[in-house]
């Protein structure tokens, strides 16, 4: 039996401060990122961000039967690994970083190799599978330093939409759920022909999820066996929450957005108390200082780097080395107990983080 971090439903108060969908920002015309240097500062403060974990990280792409191509990041059997550049990226994926970011920034994150290895051997044991779903329009290769931390510890991690998912819209919500769920049992048989296959530990699934993957991670809850556990960071459920109310361990993670109004504050904690549903396994935790695109790698961009519209509100005061080990450390403890069985790791990462507020 899997045990849960905490067991206690959310308080009757909440600040869910968070924009609804992530989105590539206004539209006009922005200089080509390919065209760019990229500035060796900005590439040299991502790639510093190691994995925190014992494993080396190895990576492959995955073609499920009937779903689209997934990347997938797995404890690797080596002492160290040379990264690999990622080979020629589509340009619609490099005008929305530049859209969302700046053309600056977004060269540098376009020149970041991560530091995964393609095709390295698996190391020896069985490991939880998980399924991280970027936000609105964004690409899970934005998100690559909390992937690549994951599977460092002993996780296999499908990144889903690798290149660019989705707008958000009304309909989105229970579409990406629903893609959430039919992709577990296809991963699950697509590894069984590779190497893989017989490191997956049998029935301990996570799905995780930044905006509206995280919002779609926890409604594909209904959708899964018991066990299942589900993360979602900063993720808005925007009225769309019909269907079933999730059962199973949750960890709802969520910063804060400035100058939120409290209809819409109102709004955010009746949606969450129906897709909860007096689950005694949802847990929420809040930390202030933390905007909604901490959590992608873009946080840990030099601050000059980004223009100022385009980090307004976006990223918090707590800095991006911090966000990054404050939310991969309470991600892994909650991983660790719920798919662990680790006694108490959730309380553990929470004392970790002094900043964190269970609400």
């Amino acid at each position: 039996m899997m045990s849960r971090p905490g067991g206690r439903m959310l308080a009757p108060v909440l600040l869910m401060m968070l924009p609804a969908a992530c989105g590539s920002g206004a539209q006009e015309s922005v200089r080509d990122p390919t065209t760019i240097q990229a500035p060796a500062g900005a590439v040299a403060a991502l790639q510093r961000i190691e994995p925190s974990g014992r494993f080396a990280v190895g990576r492959i792409e995955a073609s499920p039967e009937g779903q689209p191509p997934v990347w997938l990041y797995y404890p690797a059997a080596a002492s160290r690994i040379e990264p690999q550049a990622d080979g020629p990226l589509p340009s619609p994926y490099g005008t929305g970083l530049a859209r969302r970011f700046g053309a600056d920034a977004a060269a540098a994150l376009l020149a970041m190799t991560g530091h995964a290895r393609a095709d390295a051997p698996v190391a020896e044991g069985r490991f939880p599978l998980l399924v991280f779903s970027p936000g609105a329009t964004m690409g899970g290769r934005d998100y690559r330093l909390f992937v690549e931390a994951l599977a460092s510890h002993g996780y296999v991690v499908a990144m889903t939409h690798p290149l660019g998912s989705p707008p958000a819209g009304a309909e989105r919500y229970g579409a990406a759920a629903g893609e959430l769920a039919a992709l577990v049992p296809a991963l699950r048989d697509w590894a069984k022909g590779t190497a893989l296959g017989a490191h997956l530990a049998p029935g301990r699934i996570g799905l995780i999820g930044h905006s509206i993957g995280g919002a779609a991670s926890v409604l594909a809850l209904a959708q899964l066996p018991n066990g299942a556990v589900a993360v979602n960071l900063d993720g808005d459920f925007a009225g769309a929450a019909r269907s079933a109310a999730a059962s199973g361990p949750i960890l709802y993670l969520i910063g804060k957005t400035d100058g939120e109004s409290e209809a819409s504050v109102a709004r955010r904690l009746g949606d969450w108390k129906m897709v909860a549903g007096g689950n005694p396994d949802a847990t929420i935790v809040q930390i202030a200082t933390l905007r909604h695109f901490d959590f992608a790698d873009a946080a840990l961009l030099p601050a000059g780097l980004v223009p100022e519209a385009q980090r307004r509100n976006r990223f918090g005061p707590i800095g991006g080395e911090r966000a990054h080990a404050a939310t991969t450390g309470l991600v892994l403890g909650f991983l660790d107990e719920t798919l662990r069985g680790q006694a108490g790791a959730f309380n553990a990462a929470l004392r970790a983080v002094p900043e964190a507020n269970r609400r």
